[in-house]
């Protein structure tokens, strides 16, 4: 068993390796690092006391009471996107922030989207779209991910999936080759149905977007590497 996964880990650390992008065409912030715009309490729309701050070069649509993003605060069961740099609530993915998004049906019909948006020049040699990611709570709807992060370009639905899981975060990843070169919108998030009959939300964390020169592998295939590792497993035992 330890054989089987130290096969498949090699085979998903050599996918991150040769799929590092040379660049990143002219998205910027895509680690959510850069110095967040404090806006006061005027741009706070729900009632609560906090100032509210802009992300550098992104957009955050954050349902119908929030137009600007907390800093390291908390909403239980509202629609809201904050940027994380203290360990007090939950430890960034990497580096020192992560972007925080709840999507959330107490604010139906207005919105159950929590997501951000930027537009720029996807690389010439993007293939994919690579993101961490990590679960932090959901009620009444799945919390497998990719579960519900999503992202479109250009507004078009990105089809994700989970490259690996390493414990604390879980890297997602979809293919975009057809924007390649492209001036397009990107936008990232995380959505749930609305509900009339009782609410339902899920909360997560993003960070560490990237772009990528290498095509995400079906998942058919990468389910034959792993069956064949576990095949050859079972040779070198037998052996």
């Amino acid at each position: 068993m330890k054989t089987l996964i130290g096969i498949t880990g090699m085979f998903l650390s050599v996918f991150v390796l040769f799929s590092t992008a040379n660049g990143q065409g002219t998205f910027q912030n895509l680690g959510f690092e850069s110095t967040p715009v404090d806006l006061g309490n005027a741009a706070n729309g729900g009632g609560n006391s906090d100032d509210y701050y802009s992300i550098p070069f992104w957009t955050a649509t954050c349902g119908p009471y929030q137009t600007g993003v907390t800093l390291n605060d908390y909403v239980l069961d509202a629609t809201t996107v904050s940027l994380q740099t203290s360990t007090t609530l939950f430890t960034p993915i990497a580096g020192t922030t992560s972007l925080f998004l709840s999507s959330s049906s107490f604010s139906y019909p207005s919105s159950a989207v929590a997501s951000v948006s930027q537009t720029g020049l996807v690389p010439f040699t993007a293939k994919s779209i690579q993101f961490k990611v990590a679960d932090v709570m959901a009620f009444q709807v799945s919390s497998n991910l990719p579960g519900q992060f999503f992202v479109t370009i250009g507004g078009q639905n990105i089809a994700l999936q989970a490259l690996a899981n390493y414990g604390s975060y879980t890297e997602l990843a979809g293919n975009i080759s057809e924007w390649a070169g492209q001036t397009s919108t990107l936008s990232i998030g995380v959505n749930v149905p609305s509900s009339q009959g009782g609410e339902n939300y899920y909360q997560g964390l993003i960070d560490d977007i990237s772009f990528s020169t290498t095509a995400v592998p079906e998942p058919a295939t990468i389910s034959l590497i792993i069956l064949g590792s576990g095949l050859l497993l079972r040779r070198r035992t037998r052996g």
